[in-house]
């Protein structure tokens, strides 16, 4: 975007202000918000920093005689106008100029006011918007809130106490507590307590300042307008980089430069390295710098570990430039794979790694990001490609790793005569030896599928959470059989089945011991994994000649044949014949050899994200997956499904909601909407089990079933089993409509409250190993405490014990832990209890991993000690000894 250096009126804040008669001098106003030397704005006006960061951006300018008038209000217009510049849509505005709009406006505003309300910024249907009317600040509390793509959260902030609470409209409330609990806009003082003035005309230096305010939210950049980290300030050249470190900017620093950090004056002396910067330049002169660090820069380097020396505490790293570098491992280091924590002896040489230094140059933090290429030779086969010559092999780790093979690979494998690669199946336990990267032999250490004289039948009927299944045999006779809770379950593809990947139908083959199912193999299908499928929707489909015609998600057009006894699944029911299959229909298929189709999974729903809901005249306005803007009419008895809300209706719908809809012709009958909910998981079900018991943030209790439907994720870990998840861990769960659909661990710190900072959003914590982390508490953050939830961090005080996690949105779900004082009694002779003067309190193991001094610590306590106990789910997660 170039400064404002034309006389052009049309969408400039010349034109907005010709409104009322107040016609800027543009060329002399660029100049003067350039150089922030306004008459009437001293460089001590509490907005200074404000207006000529705006003007700077063009989203104001100042008047033809070198004024800005920073007390005058603004009309609705003009607010409007100023927040569609403030979000970078200038150009686009343009498009809509020749839309149709119920005001009467200026020419120069039609195409702006046009975009606004297809943005949803202004809404005709609540008829509050009067073009020359000032602009209250409850109006643009409603229009800011709008602004940063808040609306969802409307009714759901903590209500904030103002004395005249009371007259503040009741529409405008819950706008209220948005923009406030964003730090968009705030009260004023008086006497004891803040008045937020609901209608009290916003000044033109308050416009600038809650814009400012906003644009942690907004995708600012432009020509002239940059965000990045601080390389270097060397001489009057100040260089700054994006976050990888790869793309670099410089700038020359002048005496008219203008540094911020934050909202307070300072230099370019006083510039940390990899701050996050806000550059505003022209002619490659940086005019304006502020320090914002909306989010901090990643500090750690990726290496192949070489050499460990455990003697030594020392590591051999590669770097990625291919250097060798030598490292000692400091005390306190944490080390870690994912989510696990690991000792220096688990890792081997070739293992990928992710490190961080300490200003000592000692290594602090050390994480496998992937195991040695060693580690892979071994494990089970997974597929042969027999065309492309691949084996694909699944390591103990869970990773999937594939090697090339040749004509002359030899295998080695009992009790077959003259064996080749084709002998092998899924399952075979197999070590593999390279020459040159290619797999010179395969050694077969133990064969899939040995059932030892086991008996094969055909799935009649299946309960996962009764485990039984009723199998029907080769002599046509059924009979009911438990399932062990240990019994292994084995699915060609599927990394980890359990008994809900069996379905009605399947031809098995099973072991029975004492009566029980022990083992149970299903033979007559695979799993596909979702990157060997091609996508799109059905162009056409003859089903006399069972040929489908698929349009891909690029356009292009291909036709297949579909096999006979191909797999057909319809939102996860499946299907025996084509007929189920309509035109238009997403799917995803897969293919064998022959190119042929012998896989479709098909989605007879819509997916769409919401712009608009219209309740009034049942109209609903959605954005589709290729980008498309369409609107919709919503069939009076259309069925919505929300998880955990009962009475779903088009009220219930938020913008930006995630959906998928059925269509009836042009109406909509059927919704599912999208939600993630973050949940603390209180037990898991064991080590055969796919249960979890989780306790939401209001403290209700549910139980999720992870099975093959469910995608399921841990950070570190490729390939999860539902045993690896412990007591406290903090999970999003993704749900569409009643069904749940995602499973994700989320990665969560446990500490001591360091320090807090309600004007910053920040709180600094430090763990039980003494590393601080600063945490970043955005909008819709929600902190625990006892019985009730706050949404704002001024809850927190030094000292508080907290488990924080991520929830969506760069938001944060933060509990405090319930402390207990008391004084030490006596330690139970096994140490797993502790007596107190209140009560007595079990020591799980997971609280002496994480509490690594807990052992000395109870050693040292006395009868009679001061003891501060701390527990989340009335599990003990810390002891410290008060003095």
């Amino acid at each position: 975007m170039k400064r404002i250096t034309r006389t052009i009126v049309p969408f400039t804040l010349a034109g907005l202000l010709s409104v009322n008669g107040l016609l800027p001098a543009v060329a002399d106003a660029a100049s003067n918000a350039a150089s922030g030397q306004f008459k009437d704005v001293s460089a001590n006006h509490w907005a200074s920093q404000y207006i000529l960061k705006m003007g700077l951006r063009d989203v104001v300018a100042g008047y033809n005689d070198g004024t800005f008038r920073p007390d005058e209000s603004v009309t609705q217009l003009q607010a409007l106008a100023m927040v569609v510049r403030n979000m970078g849509l200038t150009e686009e505005a343009k498009k809509y100029e020749s839309t149709a709009i119920p005001y009467s406006v200026p020419d120069w505003a039609k195409g702006s006011v046009a975009l606004a309300i297809s943005k949803g910024l202004i809404k005709p249907t609540e008829k509050n918007f009067y073009p020359d009317m000032p602009a209250s600040r409850a109006w643009v509390a409603q229009l800011m809130v709008r602004m940063i793509d808040k609306e969802s959260e409307v009714g759901k902030a903590s209500s904030t106490l103002f004395t005249d609470g009371s007259s503040i409209p009741d529409w405008a409330k819950g706008y209220v507590d948005v923009a406030v609990a964003n730090d968009l806009i705030s009260g004023y003082k008086e006497g004891a307590g803040t008045a937020f003035k609901p209608n009290r005309a916003v000044t033109r230096a308050e416009m600038v300042t809650m814009l400012s305010k906003g644009e942690r939210f907004l995708k600012i950049e432009s020509a002239n307008t940059r965000i990045g980290y601080l390389q270097s300030v060397s001489g009057n050249t100040l260089t700054l980089t994006d976050e990888s470190g790869k793309e670099q900017y410089r700038y020359t620093i002048t005496s008219d430069t203008q540094f911020y950090n934050g909202n307070v004056k300072t230099t370019s002396a006083n510039l940390g390295t990899d701050s996050q910067l806000l550059v505003i330049s022209e002619n490659g002169q940086a005019r304006y710098v502020e320090v914002i660090n909306f989010k901090q820069k990643s500090k750690y380097d990726k290496a192949v570990l070489e050499k460990v020396f455990i003697e030594a505490n020392t590591v051999v790293l590669r770097l990625a430039d291919g250097k060798l570098q030598t490292y000692t491992i400091a005390k306190d280091a944490v080390i870690g794979a994912g989510m696990d924590r690991l000792k220096l002896s688990d890792f081997v040489n070739g293992d990928e790694v992710e490190f961080r230094l300490n200003t000592d140059g000692q290594v602090s933090e050390l994480f496998r990001t992937g195991l040695s290429k060693a580690q892979s030779l071994q494990g089970s086969v997974y597929d042969v490609d027999k065309q492309n010559k691949l084996l694909t092999i699944k390591a103990s780790s869970g990773k999937l790793e594939t090697y090339q093979y040749s004509d002359i690979t030899y295998v080695e494998y009992k009790g077959k005569r003259f064996p080749s690669i084709e002998d092998l199946l899924p399952g075979d336990e197999v070590k593999l030896e390279l020459t040159n990267g290619i797999v010179s032999k395969v050694v077969v250490e133990a064969e899939a599928g040995k059932t030892n004289g086991g008996d094969v039948g055909t799935v009649k009927a299946i309960s996962d959470k009764d485990r039984f299944v009723t199998l029907q045999g080769e002599d046509g006779k059924i009979q009911a059989y438990t399932v062990a809770q240990n019994a292994i379950i084995t699915l060609n593809g599927a990394l980890a089945p359990t008994l809900a990947d069996v379905k009605v139908g399947d031809k098995v083959e099973f072991k029975v011991q004492k009566d029980m199912i022990t083992s149970l193999t299903v033979k007559n299908r695979t799993v596909y994994n979702n990157k060997d499928l091609l996508s799109g929707s059905i162009f056409a489909l003859d089903k006399k000649n069972r040929i489908l015609s698929l349009k891909t998600t690029n356009g292009e057009l291909k036709a297949y044949e579909v096999v006979s006894n191909a797999e057909i699944l319809i939102n996860g029911s499946s299907k025996k014949e084509l007929d189920a299959l309509d035109k238009d229909m997403n799917v995803s298929i897969q293919l064998n050899e022959d190119n042929k189709i012998i896989y479709i999974n098909a989605d007879n729903r819509v997916r769409a994200e919401v712009v608009r809901v219209n309740t009034d005249d049942k109209l609903l306005t959605v954005k589709l997956a290729t980008g498309e803007t369409k609107v919709y009419v919503v069939d009076p008895k259309v069925d919505i499904t929300i998880y955990d809300v009962r009475g779903e209706d088009l009220r219930d719908l938020r913008i930006g909601d995630k959906i998928a809809m059925k269509m009836n012709g042009n109406k909509i009958t059927d919704i599912e909407v999208e939600r993630s909910f973050v949940y603390r998981v209180t037990e898991n079900g064991g080590t055969y089990s796919n249960r979890l018991t989780v306790q939401d943030e209001n403290g209700r209790s549910h139980d999720v079933i992870i099975d093959s439907r469910v995608t399921f994720s841990i950070p570190g870990i490729p390939y999860p089993r539902v045993s690896v998840v412990k007591k406290g861990d903090v999970l999003r769960a993704t749900y569409l409509g009643d069904d749940l659909k995602e499973i994700a661990i989320v990665p969560n710190v446990y500490g001591q409250v360091v320090s807090v900072s309600p004007e910053m959003g920040r709180i600094v914590v430090r763990d039980l190993n003494g590393v601080t982390s600063e945490v970043t508490a955005a909008y819709g953050t929600t902190i625990q405490l006892g019985d009730r939830q706050y949404t704002n961090i001024n809850v927190l005080k030094p000292g508080d014990r907290v488990q924080v996690a991520e929830a969506t949105n760069g938001a944060k779900s933060i509990v405090v832990l319930t402390k207990v004082e008391t004084t030490f009694n006596s330690l139970d002779p096994l140490g797993d209890r502790i007596y107190t003067a209140k009560q007595s309190y079990y020591l799980p193991d997971s609280l002496f991993n994480r509490q690594v001094n807990l052992q000395s610590l109870l050693r040292g306590l006395r009868k009679g000690d001061n003891v501060a106990i701390y527990l989340l789910n009335n599990e003990v997660y810390e002891i410290e000894k008060v003095n």
